[in-house]
């Protein structure tokens, strides 16, 4: 609402008043605050001096400028929307102000204290090291990824944090001292030093291995220095766990330990003359558990990841693998790996702690075979109008499947692997699966769809006292279960049944299946109407089947469209025509259609979607008539569907049709008009668009299922053409279609790869 009345202001200020661009701008700015305030951020919050710091203005639109303070003695501006995020990098330590102001500075956004510290140290550890003994130093909290490291001792080095993750180096000092310890930050407009005096004491020291011992693993000790300290002797050793030692000096500097349980202890040293503390270290034990190797899945597919642990390694920093398929990998962030197989089999897979020569664990791996992907579905019997699910199996995508019905119905199903899909029409259908949306088929399945389940009744106009005969029709069981709505019920009834109401009113009638587990039931509201005189009599004299053209028989390229039956048919009376077009033996199409007074009338399959034309070979067509029932046999069409489909790597095109005489006739590339009886010729170009020669080509012209003309083509090279010229006669009143097919007869077997259809009609 607030929006709304913006824009009628700016409209009545700009159109009546004329305002200034500047009023209006900060008007709308004013309009804006309400609605959202305006809010300041920076990122890091506590920067470092030399430390790039990013500002920015939230709430705010693209509309005047915007001027930056950023308490420093540094101020910035220019167009907001240019304005509104802005990085800046501090020189100067302490707690600054940082303001954002609007156009004349005017108009205050917003203000606030951002702290830059100096926050570069150096540490080190042990605190107290000795001559000869590893000191691991830390640059904290440095800018660049680069740091230079001067010892003090004449020994330099460099740390890059963009591949270690930190600024840690290890450094031994030989002698005692003390030692000014250097790092260099690169980051920033300068070089940036940070320095830390090192004491290195000439005192003794323990040292210790393995360095990370496992609780039943023998760990040797060392006192270093003693001899430079004091008098040579023997030293009394304090293990931590309740048991001591002996060794001499300097004959038997060393000595030995086994710690039975995982914790740290803390290891003493005593001169064993005075029992004065000379050392003191930690050993932390860890638990002696035996390593192996674990993975998950148990049983993976080729190509899917599998996850591998190295259990109870010692080394945090590198496990080298070696997969067994010849891969090998130097893990350097362990205990876990993931690794792919892309081919089934059995593969022995190795670990070797810290990335040494000796195995520390194996583990064999069984990799299975990946699935073909298939489509099921259920029901297993569809009929038109129902729902149908289908399942994606081993399929990789969880996000997107790609589906197409085969009915023109495409979906992207976004939460496999199932889906749901309701055909219009019976018929048989191609579905197709694309795994992630892709354009490769993934898999594909055949769907038969019956004729939809319907409740048929006759009289149409029934009465008190008058039976009444309901069918079941294309149910999968004959045992049908009857609810005729007046409270009569038959739970074990056929598809056929008969039933007589006492009461003029509507009622409703059920009929119910079992299939697969589940009772499928529809139903039918009608109407009873009192009793009265007789009404006149319906039924059907005459039944003619044909196809569009007239003949009981047609040749069809595979998944032509549309294919359409016609039945002429004659009635006497007044009634309503229930009847059902069967394929093959398979209902397909319901028709119920009222006629009235006694004429003639014709019928068809319908264009959508048409005759089945997928599978190839000889199919039948016959109309069932189911009311008024017929005393005679009804005839069939019989159409053949070819084996290839129209193929585009072969190019015909028609380039002239005339008489005899050289007149040109009317035609297009689909459609030519003829004189009845009068010879005429039809011209054009075969061209071989494949990319291959084909050694014995035919060409063939058939007049419906009739052969016209042919042609052999030899040796047609890849890119050739060839004009043909063929004569043909029309001596029928009918359309009729005209086939151009080519065949490759280069092998046994004749391949067709390629047909065109044209239609033949009188002219006028």
């Amino acid at each position: 609402m607030c929006h709304f009345r913006v824009k009628i202001r700016r409209k009545i200020l700009l159109g009546v008043l004329g305002i200034s661009q500047f009023f209006l701008s900060w008007l709308l700015l004013s309009a804006q605050v309400v609605v959202r305030p305006v809010v300041l951020t920076f990122t890091p919050k506590n920067p470092n001096l030399e430390q790039e710091v990013t500002f920015t203005l939230t709430g705010v639109t693209d509309v005047g400028k915007i001027y930056w303070d950023f308490g420093d003695g540094t101020s910035v501006g220019g167009n907001a929307k240019d304005y509104k995020t802005i990085k800046h990098t501090y020189l100067k330590l302490g707690a600054l102000v940082v303001n954002a102001r609007y156009e004349t500075q005017t108009i205050l956004f917003r203000t606030d204290t951002i702290y830059v510290t100096e926050g570069r140290r150096i540490t080190y550890n042990p605190s107290a090291p000795q001559p000869n003994q590893v000191v691991q130093f830390t640059a904290e909290n440095y800018l660049g990824d680069y740091v230079n490291w001067n010892f003090g001792d004449g020994k330099t080095g460099q740390t890059n944090r963009s591949t270690t993750g930190s600024h840690t180096i290890s450094h031994t000092f030989t002698a005692a001292g003390t030692y000014t310890v250097t790092a260099t930050d690169f980051a920033g407009s300068s070089k940036f030093p940070r320095t830390v005096a090192v004491n290195i004491a000439a005192l003794p020291w323990i040292t210790f291995s393995p360095a990370q011992p496992k609780a039943g693993d023998i760990v040797t000790l060392k006192l270093n220095n003693y001899s430079a300290y004091s008098e040579y002797g023997w030293v009394l050793w304090d293990f931590g766990d309740g048991a001591t030692g002996r060794s001499e000096y300097p004959v038997n500097p060393v000595i030995t330990h086994i710690y039975n349980s995982a914790r740290t202890y803390t290891v003493r040293v005593e001169k064993g003359t005075t029992q004065e503390t000379l050392a003191t270290t930690t050993i932390t034990v860890l638990p002696g558990l035996p390593k192996s190797i674990s993975f998950t899945p148990t049983l993976p597919y080729a190509n899917d990841p599998a996850v591998f642990t190295a259990v109870n390694f010692v080394s945090t920093t590198l496990i080298r693998w070696d997969f067994g398929d010849g891969n090998i990998e130097n893990d350097i962030s362990p205990p876990s790996v993931t690794h792919s197989f892309q081919t089934a089999g059995t593969y022995p897979v190795t670990a070797y702690d810290g990335g040494g020569t000796v195995v520390s664990a194996t583990a064999t791996i069984t990799i299975r075979a990946k699935p073909q992907p298939v489509i099921t579905f259920f029901p297993s019997r569809p009929h038109a109008t129902e729902a149908v699910t289908f399942n994606a199996i081993n399929f990789q995508s969880t996000t997107l499947i790609r589906w197409d019905f085969g009915d023109g119905s495409i979906e992207n199903d976004t939460s496999p692997p199932s889906v749901a899909h309701g055909y219009k029409n019976p018929g048989t259908y191609m579905v197709k699966a694309y795994d992630a949306g892709g354009t490769t088929v993934t898999a594909s399945v055949t769907v038969n769809i019956l004729a939809g389940r319907a409740i048929v009744f006759s009289p149409l106009k029934p009465r008190t006292g008058e039976a009444m005969t309901f069918q079941a029709m294309n149910f999968d069981s004959q045992i049908i279960a009857w609810d005729f709505g007046d409270g009569t019920r038959l739970a074990q009834g056929g598809s056929i049944a008969q039933h007589t109401y006492q009461k003029a009113q509507s009622f409703r009638v059920t009929a119910a299946d079992y299939r697969e587990g589940g009772e499928i039931s529809i139903s039918s509201v009608f109407t009873v109407f009192a009793a009265e005189g007789p009404t006149a009599p319906f039924s059907i004299s005459y039944i003619n089947l044909r196809f569009e053209d007239g003949t009981p028989f047609r040749v069809f390229p595979r998944n032509f469209r549309p294919v359409v039956a016609f039945a002429d048919l004659k009635f006497e009376g007044t009634g309503t025509l229930r009847a059902q077009w069967v394929v093959d033996g398979l209902p397909f199409t319901l028709i119920t259609t009222p006629l009235t007074f006694a004429r003639q009338t014709t019928i068809d399959s319908g264009n959508l979607p048409g005759l089945p034309t997928l599978i190839p070979g000889l199919h039948e067509v016959t109309l069932n008539i189911l009311q008024p029932a017929v005393e005679y046999m009804i005839p069939s069409l019989r159409y053949y569907v070819m084996v290839s489909e129209e193929k585009k790597e072969i190019q015909v095109d028609l380039k002239k049709t005339y008489d005899l005489d050289h007149h040109e006739l009317v035609s297009s590339d689909t459609v030519i008009e003829v004189s009845l009886n009068t010879p005429f010729l039809l011209s054009g170009t075969v061209r071989n668009a494949t990319r291959e020669k084909i050694p014995v080509a035919l060409f063939r012209v058939y007049v419906e299922d009739a052969l016209a003309d042919q042609k052999l083509m030899m040796e047609f090279k890849a890119g050739e053409e060839r004009d043909f010229i063929t004569s043909l006669t029309h001596s029928s009143k009918e359309r009729k279609k005209v086939f151009i097919a080519v065949y490759d007869i280069s092998k046994p077997g004749a391949e067709l790869i390629f047909i065109k259809s044209l239609t033949i009609v009188p002219s006028k």
